[in-house]
């Protein structure tokens, strides 16, 4: 199927909740369902701790929920009407999907049952003490051993029983409960998971769990390349990712694409072709006026390589670049214009002195500096700002502040 970029960049933003024309605008009156429903559009949203502005959970949402509140979130997980777990990475997913992800489950108990077995006597007391005295915190829990966690280079870092804790977690033993800020708290599954649910995952077969998996995964991505070593949310080796894209597309649920001046090969669900097909359509009227920053790790942004091929934007995050060798900032994120990203902005929130501090504002070349423009970014970032918490906003320099004086 032929494709242009624009039809592509278009048809993506509206996928992504985030194309705005005269007849969408955000949706005002935030209540629990439209936050699940906006989740369910999205397919899931990541989790991430870094608070340099909000939590990029926080941000993704309220990029496309206007008047959207971080209070929304932890409300819903404690309902049991959302859970965590590992989809593009730990991710925040409707509860209805965790049935799907057994073989997942099922994977991690065969890699992690040397760990587990080894720690024995320290996971039955973990056990023990979550299912007498209810949800728990990973401080609940005194160890004097560190071991190597996920996220530690180099020298052990993470408890021994904050690493069991995730393990437990990974294999579907203990469930999180809840979120108090990045504190997590732990269940034991039955208790927090429904009867219903975790007998569907129980007879669920591996080639179902993965083939529903797939399906979620080409949903929240919507086009999609094999060059994605998360590709279908599990470990597959680049041979099988082809093996499985020739039967989708030999089963008709799967066309590949031909995009003018993209060399990359990327994949779109059959079912979306006719959407796609409506945004080669120069009738569609994309709003210039609303301008959103999004988080690094926002939906949209998952597949860097993607944005360069269709909105010939180069985007890295840097905040795991040391300072010096960065070129922007530790907390850059995209500008979006209408369909298009017009540039950057790094910022950070003092929380102690209610500023949102404004490190760096830079436009892509070609873009046309207007005072409309600069009104509209200026807007952007006054609610952007009050959105988060900040009753001020600081520029960096001298320059920043000239440019926004007179909007």
């Amino acid at each position: 199927m032929k494709a242009s970029k624009k039809a592509l960049r278009r048809f993506l933003l509206a996928s992504s909740q985030l194309l705005w024309t005269k007849d969408k605008e955000k949706p005002i009156n935030v209540n629990g369902d439209q936050i699940i429903n906006m989740i369910k559009s999205l397919e899931c949203v990541q989790i991430d701790s870094v608070t340099t502005v909000n939590r990029n959970h926080d941000l993704v949402l309220a990029s496309r929920v206007k008047k959207y509140s971080s209070d929304c979130l932890p409300q819903l997980q404690e309902e049991g009407r959302l859970f965590e777990y590992v989809a593009n990475a730990a991710c925040l997913l409707p509860m209805d999907d965790y049935p799907i992800f057994e073989s997942t489950r099922r994977q991690y108990r065969e890699w992690h049952s040397a760990d587990l077995s080894k720690n024995s006597d320290i996971v039955a007391s973990i056990l023990s003490r979550i299912e007498a005295e209810g949800e728990l915190p990973a401080s609940a829990f005194q160890s004097n051993q560190l071991v190597n966690g996920y996220w530690d280079n180099g020298a052990p870092k993470t408890k021994l029983t904050s690493h069991l804790l995730n393990l437990l977690h990974d294999v579907g033993t203990i469930h999180i409960v809840k979120r108090q800020g990045n504190t997590r708290y732990f269940d034991v599954t039955e208790r927090a998971v429904s009867a219903d649910l975790r007998r569907q995952a129980r007879e669920m077969s591996n080639y179902e769990s993965e083939k529903y998996l797939m399906e979620k995964y080409m949903r929240a991505y919507r086009i999609f390349d094999l060059s994605d070593s998360r590709f279908g949310w599990k470990s597959h080796t680049a041979r099988r990712r082809t093996e499985l894209i020739d039967e989708y597309i030999k089963n008709g649920v799967v066309v590949p694409l031909d995009v003018d001046g993209v060399h990359r090969k990327y994949f779109l669900l059959a079912e979306d072709a006719e959407e796609l097909f409506k945004y080669e359509c120069d009738d569609i009227r994309v709003s210039s006026n609303v301008i959103t920053f999004l988080p690094p790790l926002d939906n949209l942004l998952w597949r860097r390589k993607r944005i360069i091929d269709f909105f010939d934007f180069d985007y890295k995050w840097e905040i795991y670049i040391p300072e010096k060798k960065r070129k922007y900032g530790s907390y850059t994120m995209p500008i979006l214009e209408g369909d298009r990203f017009i540039g950057r902005i790094d910022s950070k929130i003092d929380r102690k002195n209610g500023e949102m501090i404004i490190n760096l504002l830079e436009l892509e070349p070609g873009v046309r500096r207007t005072k409309k423009l600069f009104s509209n970014i200026s807007k952007a970032i006054v609610h952007f700002s009050t959105s988060n918490g900040a009753k001020r906003i600081k520029f960096n320099s001298s320059e920043l502040e000239a440019l926004f004086q007179d909007t």
